[in-house]
């Protein structure tokens, strides 16, 4: 329901200014880009995208904050189909980060470029090493992203089922809609 998800992101948003706290706006505005972009509103989510990043430079926020929304440009770029400006965001990225705060230090921003260029092989080996550290930190939705990764960068239909089937079952009971859908047409 990306209509409820982005009017209690605008309030979140609203509520937050007033405390004042830029790294907690820096997440509202990061994820109501991912839900703008969801429901297509590509302009919308660059500006919340842009608010941010505006944000983050005029509060002088770590260098990871800022990091996470160069890996959330990533990701809005693949989305719109503009491996150029995900290319450039992604050389932004020099620790293993990323934009959900679900996952944050696994580092898959690279994972994605190389499955846009379709380095699939490549991928596989580097979403491989990530499926080990997500088990490790117990980090369920980062293992869940994983997965389906895997299963775009798999090298046939039935590798690409074993992996989409156990994203599928860890997901279930967290009712995981977003991590499928964003995926776009491959997945």
């Amino acid at each position: 329901d990306l209509d409820t998800a982005v009017e209690h992101l605008q309030i979140g948003i609203q509520q937050s200014k007033l405390i004042g706290n830029p790294g907690i706006l820096c997440d509202g505005y990061r994820t109501l880009a991912i839900a703008l972009q969801g429901r297509g509103e590509h302009e919308a989510a660059q500006e919340a995208l842009q608010q941010s990043d505006q944000l983050a430079e005029s509060c002088q926020v770590s260098p990871l904050m800022i990091m996470r929304n160069s890996s959330c440009h990533v990701q809005i770029a693949l989305f719109q189909r503009d491996l150029e400006r995900a290319q450039f965001w992604a050389g932004q990225v020099f620790e293993s980060t990323d934009s959900s705060l679900l996952y944050p230090c696994l580092g898959i921003t690279p994972v994605r470029i190389m499955l846009a260029q379709g380095e699939k092989t490549k991928a596989a080996v580097q979403l491989d090493e990530l499926e080990n550290l997500a088990a490790q930190k117990n980090c369920g939705a980062g293992l869940i992203e994983v997965c389906t990764l895997q299963a775009l960068a798999a090298d046939d239909l039935d590798e690409a089922l074993n992996y989409l089937q156990n994203a599928l079952i860890m997901a279930h009971s967290e009712g995981y809609v977003r991590t499928f859908v964003d995926k776009g047409e491959p997945m």
